[in-house]
């Protein structure tokens, strides 16, 4: 498994086991829900300041999306 879809897993993973909706989410993040969709299908990984503002909203740590690099 290549690093785009460990992110994109893990991604998924953490958004499905919110307690928050994607909207929610993007919403927080000021970005569009599309864009939360498309981390959580695979169709593009989010950037290093958004990664950041990902694990703000999601209360998680980049370890947790990023894997064990």
């Amino acid at each position: 498994m290549d690093l785009r879809q460990v992110i994109t897993k893990n991604i998924a993973t953490i958004v499905r086991s919110s307690s928050k909706t994607q909207m929610q989410i993007a919403s927080e993040m000021g970005v569009s829900n599309q864009t939360i969709t498309d981390y959580v299908l695979g169709n593009s990984v989010p950037t290093v300041f958004t990664l950041v503002k990902l694990c703000q909203v999601l209360d998680c740590n980049y370890d947790d999306i990023l894997g064990n690099l």
